[in-house]
């Protein structure tokens, strides 16, 4: 019955944001093609049609978007990984080490853009750093859920399993890491987000390949209606990506009734 319901209010957001959608493109249209006069605030919607033509004559767009897609969904599937397979050593060490781990508190004020800088320095105009650049953001990303979720744990659940006679190594590896897997597979779905915004301001800022590459070239021609017709591009295959994964996710994980 909970399922049911929570698929039919999932069905009813779905429409009501279809119908919101559909309203706000009417009155889009009808203001901006018709009732109001060419403006730097919003393009008509004719000339965002040209302009959306012309990101894949004039911007290379195809071969762009290629790119981004690989750093993202590489970065994506390559941080799990390494969590997945580190989750041992770090469970361990979280478990057993009793002094203080020390992570500098400051460093949470470096921003994105300071660090897209650095790599672009240390290593101008490669497709290699850039991947490099996009898996480590996201292993951070997941680790820092990681260290959220191992926080959770339940510590009854943990001394159960050893007044049972089981090994530190199996309550590792079979009790720890598995109660804070549904945890770390949610959190994908939020790294995906972040990931896109990471990488096209790295590519922005390096102004090598990419995605952000276009963003940068609009910007430096002043060119509204190219912005506008990406952002939009960009927006339906960032929320149909969305979907997949989290169709993929829904499917292939069992663990909540």
């Amino acid at each position: 019955m909970m399922q049911y319901n929570q698929k039919k209010l999932t069905e009813s957001t779905l429409k009501n944001s279809a119908i919101l959608l559909a309203v706000l493109v009417f009155v889009y249209v009808i203001l901006f093609e018709f009732i109001l006069p060419y403006n730097k605030v919003f393009p008509k919607p004719s000339i965002l049609w040209e302009s959306f033509i012309s990101l894949w004559d004039t911007y290379t767009l195809l071969s762009s978007l290629l790119l981004t897609l690989s750093v993202v969904y590489t970065s994506l599937l390559v941080g799990y990984i390494v969590i997945h397979l580190k989750s041992y050593l770090v469970i361990k060490m979280y478990s057993e080490y009793t002094g203080p781990i020390v992570v500098p508190d400051f460093l949470k004020f470096f921003t994105v853009i300071f660090f897209a800088v650095l790599f672009n320095l240390w290593f101008p105009e490669s497709s290699i750093a850039e991947f490099v650049f996009g898996i480590i953001t996201c292993a951070l990303l997941i680790y820092s859920v990681f260290n959220k979720e191992f926080n959770r744990l339940k510590q009854e659940y943990i001394d159960s399993a050893l007044s049972l006679g089981v090994s530190k190594n199996i309550v590792y590896r079979k009790v720890i890491y598995k109660a804070m897997q549904p945890g770390l597979v949610k959190s994908l779905i939020s790294t995906h987000l972040k990931l896109w915004t990471v990488v096209i301001i790295y590519e922005f800022i390096g102004g090598y390949e990419g995605i952000g590459l276009i963003y940068r070239t609009t910007f430096e021609y002043n060119d509204l209606a190219a912005v506008a017709a990406l952002g939009i591009f960009i927006a339906i295959i960032i929320s149909l990506m969305n979907f997949l994964l989290k169709t993929a996710i829904n499917k292939s994980i069992f663990w909540e009734a």
